[in-house]
């Protein structure tokens, strides 16, 4: 009878807590499309590769720490093409709002006017007239974030990128509780 009636007293308290538990791992995916502004006819040479470099950055503004989470090689796209990579950072604090991500592409787009160098921007930056020293590294906020793939001799948008970021469910630690005691209940109205 006491079981019941702490079984009874967990299923009526169950809307306090909520439904589901918060998560504690974000879903990261990062998207390149590549899609030229000239068309590129075969067999001219046109395509796009290079690595992809996802970094988390944490302590705040005081005293950030970055470090790599992944680092992904991107194979020869040809136009029309896309490379999709997703991955689940570790720790909780994408979840909190402690820490960031940015990623970085060192690539090469390669015509038959040559091999330039190819990187990725925030939508809205403002780009710079030749190739930047160092990569510029995108900021992906918790809704996402999108921006053009460009290339240098001069700056040309040559595709996308396009980022989400999503929870990722955990398992209701309550509901497995649940179960737990309905099955000692059961077992328990079995046995008598």
């Amino acid at each position: 009878m006491k079981l019941r009636f702490l079984l009874l007293t967990l299923l009526l308290a169950l809307p306090m807590f909520g439904t589901t538990l918060p998560a504690v791992q974000i879903n990261f995916s990062l998207s390149l499309s590549l899609a030229p502004p000239d068309p590129c006819v075969p067999p001219d040479p046109c395509r796009v590769h290079g690595t992809l470099d996802f970094f988390e950055t944490t302590g705040g503004n005081v005293n950030p720490i970055t470090f790599l989470l992944k680092s992904a090689t991107v194979p020869s796209l040809n136009p029309g093409d896309s490379f999709l990579i997703s991955l689940i950072p570790p720790g909780p604090c994408f979840q909190a709002d402690l820490c960031t991500i940015t990623a970085t592409f060192d690539g090469t787009f390669d015509t038959d006017l040559g091999s330039f160098s190819t990187m990725i921007f925030n939508s809205g930056d403002k780009l710079p007239d030749s190739a930047p020293t160092e990569l510029p590294a995108v900021q992906i906020p918790s809704g996402g974030a999108s921006g053009p793939l460009v290339t240098f001799d001069a700056p040309v948008s040559i595709g996308t990128w396009t980022a989400a970021i999503a929870p990722v469910p955990e398992p209701s630690s309550l509901a497995f509780v649940l179960v737990g005691l309905g099955a000692v209940l059961r077992r328990r109205s079995t046995s008598r």
